[in-house]
């Protein structure tokens, strides 16, 4: 019998070191012998791919079908040297890619929009209508009333919304917007109270004594194996930091071993976070030298000669700002639903312990007014000093290593108008009527016309992820307002339902790309080969073929591919 190193003999090692066994005759064929044998054809041949956004992984193809997804296990475990593991959503990517809701075919509407009716057509047809509504409404209307949608979902490099921009860019471009649905009050505060978006790596937990987080459910939201819930599961290993989560849910995070949870009445951290700056103030924990010499408007003395007396933090927070209330731990007690022995407490071990890790979720921000919610949590790092040091954070969500992958070229977009990304339906209504003043309009004092084409592709938000529903299907089905919608989606999502022509993507499977990092990567920066392994199962396209089509039916096909050609 071979003697083989326990470290080398992992199981695939077992598996095909069992079959060439069974080949020498080294044991008959037994029940087990024969399933270990099948199991090892199973496994070949195996292609690299990547579940855009999240995760790497592997697809393993049988019989031109991916029968299993496994993840990479080319490298080690070691918190050290992370490998990029598959996440749940990774490992469920054959179900999506054999799941009944996968759009099959390009359809077109029959039925009132909104009503999910349709009728399956031809590639030449879709283009065709596409192509002919692009150019209608542009020549009609102008380019400021073709709207593209927000999206999420196609981040690759070449088979991906780049390639929508391209194609909209060579026939005048079209109306941006600025923001996110993920973290638009966010990335707006953060530069009023920092200059920018500062975040330490996950792993500076490891060098903190205390982590505290407003909504920070990693193990969930960042999930991915290669990122930032194995890493901070790998920084609380190294430094044992004390761990509390505030969150008004019993999250995964804190089921995986927080010391502390702490629940709030959601839309109510600002309140807590004043509390707390009560706390830190009356005891003198703040840190006075840092404030003094990197912060304005912390005390009178730092503020500008052209502020308002009182209007200082210190005196909003000691009730002697302009509401003349004191934010005392019993009046956050009221608001927020935590004790107030706890908001004391917490306050004193975020005081009187250094370093101090603290940050936030996007959830916290996700509200009306929400940039002063994340601006509010960032105050406590900055009261405390704790800024810029081994273990802290400014108070944003942890940061991300990037890497400056090379995408498909979109070209030059000469409209300048830029919306609010929350803002589109109002565009659709009464998009003449906005301005810079009443709206937020970016690049141009107001709008010149109403949406009136919106181009949806990998996304969910025209109907799912924007808020009030019914007002949003309202809009949507007056035709006479936006008078046509293409939607580009590999599943038949409650957006698909309010399109004019439906157009099927493919899968990552299904096509060759690359995946540069997504968010969720933390430290670990990464280009993820995807390599086709099996071929679309009914009449799916990818949106760079899809793209180059309607510029060949707009005759635009030889710019088009040039971009290809450049990224090559």
């Amino acid at each position: 019998m071979f003697n083989l190193p326990q470290s080398t003999f992992g199981r695939r090692s077992f598996l095909r070191f069992s079959a060439l066994s069974v080949a020498a005759g080294s044991f008959l064929m037994n029940p087990i012998s024969k399933a270990v044998a099948q199991a090892v054809k199973e496994i070949e041949p195996f292609y690299w791919n990547a579940c855009v956004i999240n995760c790497g992984q592997r697809c393993f193809v049988k019989g031109g079908q991916v029968i299993r997804v496994e993840t990479d296990n080319t490298a080690g475990d070691a918190c050290d040297h992370r490998q990029i593991r598959a996440c749940l959503r990774g490992r469920a990517l054959r179900q999506r890619l054999y799941s009944p809701d996968r759009l099959k075919y390009p359809m077109k509407r029959v039925g009132e929009r909104g009503e999910g009716k349709f009728e399956r057509i031809t590639w030449d047809e879709a283009i065709k209508t596409v192509a002919d509504n692009l150019k209608r409404t542009v020549e009609k209307y102008g380019n400021e009333s073709v709207y593209w949608q927000y999206c999420s979902g196609q981040q690759s490099l070449v088979n991906s919304r780049r390639a929508w921009w391209r194609l909209l860019n060579l026939m005048g471009g079209y109306l941006k917007y600025y923001g996110s649905y993920s973290t638009a009050q966010i990335g707006a505060a953060m530069p009023y109270t920092y200059g920018g978006r500062p975040g330490s790596d996950m792993s500076e937990i490891g060098n903190a004594k205390l982590y505290v987080t407003f909504g920070g459910n990693t193990l969930v939201t960042r999930g991915s194996g290669g990122g930032k819930g194995y890493q901070l599961e790998c920084a609380k290993e190294k430094g044992h930091p004390k761990s509390i989560m505030i969150d008004p849910m019993y999250n995964d995070t804190v089921a995986a071993g927080m010391d502390q949870w702490i629940p709030i009445r959601p839309g109510t951290d600002a309140a807590l976070v004043e509390a707390i700056a009560y706390e830190l103030i009356k005891n003198n924990w703040v840190d006075q030298d840092f404030l003094d010499k990197y912060c304005v408007g912390y005390d009178e003395k730092t503020l500008p000669a052209s502020a308002a007396k009182g209007s200082d933090y210190k005196s909003h927070i000691l009730g002697k700002g302009k509401d003349g209330i004191a934010k005392t731990p019993e009046w956050a007690a009221k608001i927020t639903g935590i004790p107030v022995e706890t908001i004391v407490q917490l306050a004193k071990e975020m005081g009187t312990t250094k370093p101090c890790f603290i940050s936030q979720g996007w959830g916290p921000q996700r509200q009306a007014n929400g940039e002063e919610t994340a601006r509010a949590i960032a105050m406590l790092p900055i009261l405390l000093g704790q800024v810029g040091l081994p273990g802290t954070n400014p108070g944003d969500a942890e940061g991300n290593s990037s890497l400056p992958a090379v995408y498909l070229p979109i070209g030059k977009n000469p409209v300048k108008a830029t919306i609010p990304v929350f803002m589109w339906t109002d565009a659709i209504v009464r998009g003449k009527d906005m301005t810079d003043i009443t709206d937020g309009m970016r690049g141009v004092k107001k709008l010149d016309h109403d949406i009136k084409m919106i181009v949806n592709s990998g996304g969910n938000t025209t109907i799912n992820q924007h808020s009030d529903s019914n007002a949003t299907d309202k809009i949507l089905r007056d035709t006479s307002k936006c008078e046509f919608i293409v939607v580009c989606d590999n599943m038949m999502t409650p957006t698909c339902r309010y399109a004019d022509i439906l157009l099927p993507d493919v899968l990552g499977p299904e096509t060759d790309d690359i995946a540069c990092q997504g968010g969720s990567n933390g430290g670990t920066t990464s280009m993820l080969p995807m390599h086709k392994a099996v071929e679309p199962q009914w009449d799916q396209k990818t949106s760079y073929e899809i793209c180059r089509l309607i510029a060949k039916e707009l005759g635009k096909e030889q710019e088009f591919t040039e971009g290809r050609t450049q990224l090559q």
